[in-house]
């Protein structure tokens, strides 16, 4: 049996009908403003508005910036890579992290089962 995992963000948007106060979202891209993480955020900020939410996107070129604007109140959130996010939450590198989620068997990497691991873990 299959389980669906709703995110909770959409529990709390689609309880809650009206307009959400503005959140920022703290976005560490390394081209900034142009880069494609940002441009994931943007697409995520319109999903989260056609659901009744309003998000800003604030784009930092430094990662370490980005975490400390998060922790001075100035980010609602932040999109960073698993270095600077574990101090938030621990298990936040775990699929970035180079090989933990690599099968190994008999000497070779099995990428079906690694792949499976991943699909398992998210």
């Amino acid at each position: 049996m299959k389980k669906l995992i709703i995110p909770v963000f959409l529990i709390a948007a689609s309880a809650a009908p009206m307009a959400q106060a503005n959140q920022t979202l703290c976005v560490y891209d390394l081209l900034g403003g142009a880069g494609d993480m940002v441009n994931i955020a943007k697409d995520y900020a319109v999903a989260a508005q056609n659901m009744g939410a309003k998000m800003s996107i604030k784009a930092y070129t430094d990662e370490r910036v980005a975490t400390e604007d998060l922790k001075a109140g100035e980010c609602d959130s932040v999109m960073a890579t698993g270095f600077r996010t574990r101090q938030f939450n621990p298990t936040a590198a775990a699929l970035d992290s180079l090989g933990v989620s690599t099968i190994i068997r008999n000497g070779k990497v099995d990428m079906p089962a690694s792949y499976e691991t991943v699909r398992k873990t998210i």
